[in-house]
Order: C-alpha cells, then structure tokens, then sequence
C-alpha cells in the first residue's frame, strides 16, 4: 500500500520487532515478582488493541514515521502477551506435566494464528476484489492486457517490481500518453482497495483481540516458583518392604 522496497519493509518492521522483545523481557520480570498474570495480560490487551484499530485507520498517503508509531504501540502490548500465557500454564500445573502443557500452549498459539490468517484473508480477499470492480472504469479495462484482467482480483499482482514495470511498458507501447494514464489509474484503485481490505481485516482481528481480551479475565494469578503437588503414589510402608540379606558366608570382623 505503501510502495515500500522489500528492504524498506523490513527496516519498517523494525520498531514492532525491537519493542516487542524488549517488553516480553519486561513483562516476564513482572510476572517473576508479583504473579499478577490477569493484570498482566489485560494491560498487554489495552496497549495492543488501541494500536491495531488505528491500524484500520491506514491508507496510502498514511506516512511511514506514523506506521512506525503504530507498530510500537502494538509492541508494547504484545511483548508481555507472549510470555503471560505460556508462563501461567507452565505455574498451574505439575513439574512433571510441563513439557505437556508448554507443547500445548504452543500447538493452540500455531492453530489460532493459521485460523485468524484464514479469516482475515478471506475478509480482504473479498473487500479487495469488490472495490477493484468498482473502482476500475470500462475505459480503463479495455486497455489493459489479457494477462492482467485474468489476474484482477489478485492483490500481490503489482508487488512484484518486474510484473508492473512489464505491464507498464506494454501500455505505454500500445496506447502510449493513454496507456501511460490507464497504468496510473490501475495502480492508484489498487493501492485503494488494498488499503480497504488490510483495514477491514486489521478491524476483525481487533474485534478477535477484545474477544480473547474478555478471555483473559479468568486467569487465575498463581505465584511463580510454588511449590510442587504432594505425589499421588503411596510411600511404601515397612510391612511390604524387602530386606536383602547377603548370601555366602560373611566376612569376619574385627574384634
């Protein structure tokens, strides 16, 4: 959306990935002192979700220092929801059961982020390919090339620098100062339903987030470092328990 390198990209997700690993070291140091997983967890939710509606609110003339901003927000949020989750588990259950639960906490953290990317996906998918149809004039269809029109409803299809440059220098070949116009129009209702379609999607995994929010509130805080469960196997008592006695003859001992 906002015509960023792929280089550029990366450096961009930069502020997103530096706050998160610092405050999950934070929120962990949180955890070790007062316990306070609910609290914990709910302020993760309260700093996170404000930064993920706002970005909803991001279109293509949106700036990149203000993206930065927003992904910081969501950082500071997120570092401490990485780490509450997995250490409350690891806390209310037995020594002997945490490699169970710590693969199972991370299972369902792989499971929910394959179904969100789903969700989200499809949301954008047909929010995107709507407002493409709407968007494109009758003019500017007729001009383009048979392998663009095919590939409409795809929203990565201009990412790729050599397929746009392609399709530019074909319309500019055919049809010249028109082409020229009809390139700038595709990539301008391109630029538009794509940041529509992110928006709607950024709006349903914050509804998804409040929901998960609202789940939060059950968790229990237990102290960290508790004492392990007595075990439930019975101790054996003296009546069931063998003495071996050496066979042979003994050694005889000094007087």
């Amino acid at each position: 959306v906002l015509g960023l390198t792929s280089a550029d990209t990366g450096l961009v997700l930069l502020p997103m990935m530096s706050v998160t690993a610092l405050f999950s070291v934070l929120g962990g140091q949180l955890l070790a002192r007062t316990g306070r997983f609910r609290l914990v967890a709910l302020g993760g939710f309260l700093v996170s979700l404000p930064g993920v509606y706002l970005y909803g609110t991001m279109g293509p003339q949106t700036p990149v220092w203000l993206f930065c901003l927003y992904q910081a927000i969501v950082g500071v949020g997120l570092g401490p929801l990485m780490s509450v989750f997995i250490t409350a588990i690891q806390n209310a259950v037995a020594p002997a059961e945490l490699g169970v639960a710590t693969s199972t906490v991370s299972f369902a953290r792989l499971l929910g982020q394959t179904f969100s990317i789903t969700v989200i996906g499809t949301c954008m998918q047909g929010i995107f390919a709507r407002d493409i149809d709407g968007c494109l004039t009758a003019d500017v269809l007729a001009l383009l090339p048979q392998y663009m029109r095919d590939n409409l409803h795809k929203p990565n299809v201009l990412v790729d620098p050599a397929f746009a440059e392609q399709l530019r220098a074909d319309l500019v070949a055919r049809y010249g100062v028109r082409g020229e116009a009809a390139y700038a129009a595709l990539t301008g209702c391109f630029r538009g339903a794509l940041a529509e379609g992110l928006a709607v999607g950024f709006f349903v995994g914050a509804g998804v987030a409040t929901a998960c929010m609202l789940v939060a509130l059950l968790l229990k805080d237990t102290p960290p470092g508790r004492a392990a469960p007595p075990s439930s196997d019975p101790a054996p008592s003296a009546a069931t328990a063998v003495i071996l006695q050496p066979v042979g003859p003994q050694p005889a001992t000094a007087a």
